[in-house]
């Protein structure tokens, strides 16, 4: 066993540990509810050199924003459940605004990247607007990813939650943005979505906010008119296919590979809604979680292992499995029982409901109670 994958161990068993002082609200039968109202207004804001998630600042559905897609899903949930607007602004020359600069060191002469993404860009900065043209206050909420609106604009917009967040972990400020929020804004949405062992030192600003925020039936009611089939699995695209394949065939389960290629996110997401299972016994590398929650969304049970996720609160203990043979054993009984399956799936829902979508937000509440301005969002919290 190598030295990180003891180390990935260890960091799931630590999150598994943790997450059960939140049982309480991963309970089947008593839901907890969003702390917002549907009429939180909210605005999700990008540069136009951001090369991931959306590219249609007109689209008017949620289902055609997440059709212009690059590549994740992203965090739908809010323009699924709230007044959301999606907004593109041009790059501006205040420090803060320059984070998304130091990923250029990965368009190296020849790459994919280097090849791909000044074209997106380039594409993007069309339906670009000026971040000092757009009026700010009509929002509840702004999350500007990579500090997009320059501390000069939210400075003006004192009602405003300002949230910001990086691409990944391994960013550069990543560490800094975890001890304080950069100039300008309120909150650093850090990428994760549980407790985990650094969960004792976390400050008020640092929410835990996964970077595909979603409800339970999100991404399903995009895509209802996908109907399950039978017996069909789809396998995470990090598995080893060629054991897979034979295990699968002898127990006579469809299956789909996983994984999308740049720009066909929709077809990944309609294998995924067709499928019952999301199979991840072993992945090649670890993972941050983010096809369970879209599987999640889209009322797939996954069975996988859990010391392959940064983020392993999706998958339940039960359906913790390494075993290649095993877990393929196990969803060709899952596909037949319908009533066990519906169980694990409800339990399954339960935790999305959690974890993915009203503890982030619980924490971001919490968060507005504390900043001394007087907030708009405060008037968005439901009756009690």
């Amino acid at each position: 066993m190598s030295l990180k994958h003891i180390a990935m161990t260890t960091w799931a068993a630590s999150c598994g540990l943790l997450e059960k002082r939140e049982s309480a609200f991963m309970q089947v039968e008593a839901l907890p509810q969003c702390p917002f109202k549907s009429t939180l207004r909210v605005a999700l804001v990008k540069q136009s050199t951001y090369c991931d998630l959306y590219t249609d600042p007109t689209a008017q559905s949620a289902a055609e924003l997440l059709a212009s897609s690059i590549h994740r899903t992203g965090p739908i949930g809010l323009f699924v459940n709230f007044i959301t607007e999606f907004i593109i602004v041009h790059p501006e020359p205040d420090p803060e605004c320059k984070v998304w600069e130091e990923k250029l060191a990965y368009e190296t002469a020849g790459s994919e990247r280097a090849e791909r993404f000044p074209r997106i860009r380039s594409q993007q900065e069309a339906g670009a607007v000026r971040a000092a043209e757009v009026d700010w206050s009509q929002f509840d909420c702004v999350i500007a990813i990579e500090n997009a609106v320059p501390a000069a604009v939210t400075k003006k917009h004192p009602s405003v939650v300002w949230c910001t967040l990086l691409e990944h972990h391994r960013m550069a400020l990543y560490k800094s943005y975890l001890r304080s929020p950069p100039v300008g804004y309120d909150a650093f949405l850090n990428l994760r979505y549980g407790p985990n062992p650094r969960s004792a030192l976390r400050k008020p600003h640092s929410i835990d906010f996964p970077y595909g925020l979603n409800s339970v039936g999100g991404l399903r009611t995009i895509y209802s008119d996908v109907p399950k089939v039978e017996r069909q699995v789809m396998l995470e695209d990090h598995q080893d296919f060629v054991q897979l394949a034979p295990l699968l065939v002898k127990k006579q389960l469809r299956w789909k590979q996983g994984g999308e290629i740049a720009g066909s996110l929709h077809g990944y997401h309609e294998r995924l809604a067709s499928s019952q299972i999301l199979l991840a016994p072993r992945s090649n590398r670890p993972l941050g979680g983010l096809a369970a929650l879209d599987a999640a969304a889209l009322d797939c049970l996954i069975i996988g292992r859990r010391a392959d996720l940064w983020n392993p609160y999706i998958i339940l203990p039960e359906l913790d499995i390494s075993n290649l043979r095993l877990a393929v054993d196990l969803a060709a009984e899952l596909v037949v029982d319908r009533p066990r399956y519906d169980a694990l799936l409800a339990q399954q829902s339960a935790r999305l409901n959690w974890f993915g979508w009203v503890r982030p937000l619980s924490q971001l509440a919490k968060l507005a109670e504390r900043i001394p301005r007087n907030l708009s969002i405060r008037d968005l919290r439901p009756e009690t």
